[in-house]
């Protein structure tokens, strides 16, 4: 089994609400657990001609093709250099498999159903924001991941 590849069980306990926290930039983020099939080490994409700006490219995972999209392009975050933190959270969309490539993983924690909210009327308009999601006494943006890659 390859050890450096993480698999999220979304189908473990129905009841509970999940997210995975992440890094892009200096800011933590999160998304549904259930929206995050694995979380891998990115490896060098082949860019695609002609793609918009957040599509840094297509990596082979375990024989499949998957896109890598950049969130900081749609989110309007300024781009960091990869590290040895860098990871790609790889979502089913329909019948595509696409990646977000983030700066870090830092967790995947459960709260309660009532530490959602919805998005504030100012973020409205941003591509992928889906509320906030109280993680302690931290307020976390909650991207919606399916709303990111989708074009």
């Amino acid at each position: 089994m390859d050890t450096d590849v993480a698999v999220i069980d979304a189908d473990a306990d129905a009841e509970r609400e999940s997210v995975v926290l992440f890094e892009l930039g200096p800011q933590t983020y999160a998304v549904r657990v259930e929206q995050v099939r694995r979380v891998v080490p990115p490896s060098e994409p082949v860019r695609l001609p002609g793609a918009p700006a957040q599509v840094l490219g297509v990596i082979t995972l375990r024989g499949a093709i998957v896109a890598v999209i950049d969130p900081k392009v749609l989110l309007g975050l300024p781009p960091v250099a990869a590290g040895r933190r860098t990871r790609v959270l790889v979502t089913d969309v329909g019948a595509s498999t696409t990646g977000l490539l983030v700066d870090s993983v830092r967790d995947v924690v459960d709260v309660a159903p009532d530490a959602f909210a919805p998005a504030p009327v100012a973020a409205n308009h941003t591509r992928g924001v889906a509320g906030v999601v109280q993680v302690g006494t931290r307020a976390i943006v909650l991207l919606d991941a399916v709303a990111l890659v989708t074009p």
